[in-house]
């Protein structure tokens, strides 16, 4: 898998500051992008996106599919999910990279590409969602970037592998799942991504202290 290089690469890394990546101008940045150009950020008309409560106060977030935004009370970009579907669910998008079969069932042509909107494709270090789609890719493609933050979750196979970057720690989450490749038999089975999220320094330090006040007698 060869580096693209395309201007319409929405790099997370690179808006984490984890790696440095050129980045198209019209990106959008944490801290910078305002609340009320979320059509843009999504490429939908302002009916398609849901609104949705933020857990801290004077907060406010949208959906569009499987990605959300969270701004804060200057109404500024703070968070961007990607995936996290109920029941443990993988996005189309992820089956198809790690299998490169489409949810048709007609072989990818398409690479494994993320896009989250007509213009822009979310891609880490220049890579494409193939790149990062598994446990074993992300580590290879991320883990000389930084620490690599391991955590878990009860006794479900779950994953999730965060680093800090100088403007905003990059979280993955991953599921053990089972997958068939094209022209095989077998099921694979591996950990494969479920969500992916990014989010600033403001915002983790606002969710910090949100929990710290619930923990006060």
């Amino acid at each position: 898998m060869g580096q693209d290089t395309a201007s319409g690469i929405m790099d997370w890394a690179a808006l984490a500051g984890i790696v440095e990546f050129p980045m198209d101008s019209s990106v959008p940045r944490l801290g910078s992008f305002e609340a009320g150009d979320a059509a843009r950020l999504f490429g939908a008309s302002k009916r398609a996106m849901r609104p949705e409560p933020h857990v801290i106060d004077g907060w406010s977030g949208v959906v569009f599919g499987d990605f959300y935004a969270a701004f804060d009370e200057g109404g500024k970009l703070q968070v961007l999910n990607y995936g996290f579907r109920p029941g443990d669910l993988l996005s189309d998008a992820v089956l198809e990279a790690v299998s490169g079969v489409e949810e048709t069932g007609a072989r990818s042509s398409s690479g494994g590409g993320l896009r989250m909107n007509d213009t822009a494709e979310v891609g880490l270090a220049g890579r494409r969602l193939d790149a990062f789609a598994t446990l074993p890719r992300f580590a290879a493609l991320l883990g000389a970037s930084g620490a690599l933050h391991l955590s878990g979750r009860g006794s479900d196979k779950f994953i999730r592998v965060s680093i800090r970057g100088p403007s905003a720690v990059l979280a993955a989450d991953f599921l053990l799942k089972a997958f068939k490749a094209p022209e095989t038999e077998a099921f694979s089975i591996d950990y494969c991504l479920y969500g992916l999220s990014l989010v600033g320094h403001k915002a983790e330090a606002a969710f910090n202290n949100a929990a710290n006040e619930r923990e006060l007698p």
